[in-house]
């Protein structure tokens, strides 16, 4: 496969520069995977831009699908279904609007009564808010929700749809210029009279470095690079890529290579260093291996200079509290919660767990470098149970305090009558002794 300039030569020869990337992104819904993005007026010659372009979206599986909510750009359209083998035409004007111009997709690809039904085409067509650039542009379809999204980009230069009337068509797993003026909105995409694809700049890969310029002593640090694969078109099909790093002050502190599949990035374990002396240090790296058929790689090496602190001595007072969703929980239900920090500048590990009043745990005790949202879902035999989130915070600094780097949050879980134990003795609770000098909001302690 050409290198990187000898493709941009080709790309000028053939009077074209075109990407081509598809993105899925899936859950168990997999039907979305057979909605695509089949036709495309980007530069129409029939009228203006505004009036007459559209997008042709296209069902390639065997069931049908509910478009509610599903946007184009961010933007909603019509709320339909597409059946198996449907074509749906969404247009940026499909019936003439206040400009009264006489433009718009219905007057050319209809029969011009302002209206769109059966006599003017055996598909649907509705209207839809987008622009394409006329030089290249990202058409982004979506679910609404990002359970699914397919991305087509496109770079076109003098050539191939730009202006001449005609669509690009999507057939067989490569695009193409439509054969008939116009193209063929609500039907098969005609290529007919095309002996070749457009053609596709060659996959590419970049190497870049992913260490921070500030890291901390005896911390380890397994995100040393991010790798990108550039003008993949199928981003499920992994290429395995080896790189060779090295770390360097004034003498060389490590030298390594990692393996690592890539669909068309990453960054998780590209490469591991635990830094124990504080100090001014060099991070390279360079592919060395690939299973993608390139002659060489343009981008394939990367440097940085990087300072290592070690924080342990610096003055610090750092506290922890917890904050939930909620309260009160029903069995089986999730509980939502933070390890809020009043500092985060240090590098600190958080301890958390769940217990009773009893030290029964709960959930087993967990550690954590980050004070993202937690989640539990409740799990007891009984009635009701009281709980605890129980939190302590390790921060790498000197800190003044420790009595404020542990904290704890009261909730309750009642079971649901299906779930708890029954029985028909009664049960009671006398209190002999409350703590009276606790504040509004704090735990009590009783007996």
């Amino acid at each position: 496969m050409a290198n990187v300039n000898s493709v941009n030569k080709q790309s000028k020869e053939y009077g074209i520069r075109f990407l081509f990337l598809v993105i899925l992104i899936l859950n168990s819904k997999t039907i979305f995977a057979n909605i695509i993005i089949n036709e495309i007026m980007y530069d129409p010659n029939q009228c203006s831009d505004y009036d007459c372009e559209w997008i042709e979206i296209y069902n390639n599986g065997t069931s049908t699908t509910d478009l509610t909510n599903w946007k184009i750009d961010s933007n909603n359209f019509e709320d339909l279904n597409i059946s198996a083998g449907e074509y749906i035409i969404v247009a940026r004007e499909l019936i003439d609007g206040g400009d009264a111009d006489n433009e718009s997709f219905e007057y050319y690809w209809g029969n011009n009564d302002k209206f769109w039904n059966s006599s003017d085409g055996n598909y649907v067509a509705v209207d839809g808010s987008f622009s394409l650039g006329n030089s290249g542009d990202t058409i982004n379809l979506s679910n609404g929700t990002y359970e699914y999204i397919f991305n087509y980009t496109y770079l076109v230069d003098l050539n191939y749809a730009d202006g001449n009337g005609r669509t690009l068509g999507f057939y067989n797993g490569s695009w193409y210029e439509s054969s008939t003026l116009g193209g063929t909105p609500g039907y098969e995409n005609n290529i007919s009279n095309v002996t070749s694809p457009l053609p596709t700049e060659t996959e590419n890969i970049i190497l870049t470095t992913y260490l921070d310029e500030i890291i901390y002593m005896n911390i380890q640090y397994t995100k040393l690079f991010k790798i990108k694969i550039e003008n993949k078109d199928n981003c499920s099909k992994k290429d395995i890529i080896t790189v060779s790093y090295n770390i360097t002050n004034s003498n060389l502190i490590k030298q390594d290579e990692f393996t690592r599949e890539i669909g068309c990035s990453g960054y998780a374990s590209t490469g591991e260093f635990t830094p124990t002396m504080p100090g001014n240090y060099t991070l390279c790296g360079i592919v060395i291996n690939s299973t993608i058929n390139e002659t060489y790689f343009s981008d394939n090496s990367a440097c940085t200079d990087f300072t290592v602190v070690d924080t342990s001595t610096i003055p610090c007072n750092i506290t922890i509290n917890i904050t939930t969703n909620q309260t009160i929980f029903t069995e089986r239900n999730k509980i939502y919660f933070y390890n809020n920090l009043n500092n985060e500048t240090f590098p600190f590990k958080i301890e958390y767990w769940i217990e009773d009043f009893f030290d029964n745990i709960y959930k087993n005790k967990y550690n954590t470098t980050n004070t993202n949202q937690k989640s539990w879902t409740t799990n007891i035999a009984e009635q009701d149970r009281v709980l605890f989130i129980k939190a302590i915070v390790y921060p790498i600094c000197n800190d003044s305090n420790l009595t404020d780097n542990s904290a704890e949050k009261m909730f309750i879980v009642k079971s649901s009558s299906s779930d708890s134990t029954e029985s028909d003795e009664e049960s009671s609770l006398e209190i002999t002794e409350v703590d009276e000098k606790v504040k509004f909001g704090e735990v009590v302690d009783v007996k």
